[in-house]
């Protein structure tokens, strides 16, 4: 039994796992996708390759400098992460929290521009998104334990929120460092039948992480300062047309978060071949 429930454009037939070590709508804050019709990965040209850690840097073409942008190479996918059109971007300020979220427990505040989210309780103490962001999305932050917190950094996207039973509803959630023995894993709610994890990912506590997470097609990845350290596919996908919350969570610890930017998920198909290496 999961603790949640003892504590409070196509998809593969079946559910696949990658694991690499380490190595919408419109207004204030808000972007709407046609409004981006011409950013992020859509018309960028593929190339080819198959990088140990998921990743290649990019640079510009025209001074050749070196540039931020990467492309992460999924099974069968290609991404730009720091591409993708930003759907909302605002300050993580008190006002904007209360304008924006809904808290659904533990103690949510903002101490020196970082949502801070504490609660002691083995349970999910949760902030959501008032606004759905339907889609493919990913969400990109920087986030850290707050010591002497040392285990959970938690999120939810395509999520929901059940006010009859006062839990989770349908929605893909990732932890880094979770699972009670520091796992980085995904989950499906609201049955938990689909989840995966592994102890892999070397983490430490109070240290800052850029994480991006996000789906496309129900090919849910986890990027963790731009290595690809879990990927898998969702063989029945969440309706990201019907469920459209993202939010952070709280599980028996304190968690720190600042640069929240929601993105709408692209992405190009990408066949790959092996290079034979002996006759």
């Amino acid at each position: 039994m999961d603790r949640r429930n003892f504590l409070g454009n196509s998809a593969w037939g079946a559910a696949a796992l990658t694991v690499l070590p380490r190595n919408v709508s419109g207004g204030t804050g808000f972007t709407a996708p046609d409004d981006q019709i011409n950013s992020g990965l859509a018309g960028r040209e593929v190339q080819g390759g198959r990088p140990n850690t998921g990743s290649v840097s990019g640079a510009n073409p025209v001074a050749g400098e070196p540039v931020c942008r990467q492309k992460i190479y999924l099974i069968n996918k290609v991404i730009e992460p720091d591409t993708m059109p930003v759907l909302y971007e605002k300050p993580l300020t008190e006002e904007h929290i209360a304008s924006d979220f809904t808290i659904y427990g533990g103690e949510w505040t903002v101490e020196d521009g970082w949502l801070t989210g504490r609660n002691p309780g083995n349970f999910a103490g949760m902030i959501i998104s008032k606004a759905d962001f339907f889609g493919d999305v990913m969400m990109d932050f920087t986030a850290r334990t707050l010591l002497p917190a040392t285990h959970d950094i938690n999120i939810m996207w395509n999520g929901s929120w059940d006010e009859k039973t006062k839990a989770r509803g349908p929605g893909y959630i990732i932890g880094i460092q979770g699972w009670w023995y520091g796992k980085v894993g995904f989950e499906k709610s609201p049955d938990y039948k689909l989840m995966v994890a592994t102890p892999l990912f070397h983490f430490e506590p109070g240290k800052s992480y850029h994480i991006q997470a996000g789906s496309v097609n129900g090919h849910i990845f986890i990027l963790v300062d731009g290595d690809l350290v879990m990927e898998l596919q969702d063989p029945d996908p969440i309706d990201n047309q019907k469920y459209g919350k993202i939010g952070f969570e709280a599980y028996c610890t304190q968690v720190q978060i600042r640069d929240l930017k929601i993105r709408k998920a692209l992405w190009l198909p990408h066949e790959t071949s092996y290079t034979p290496e002996f006759r």
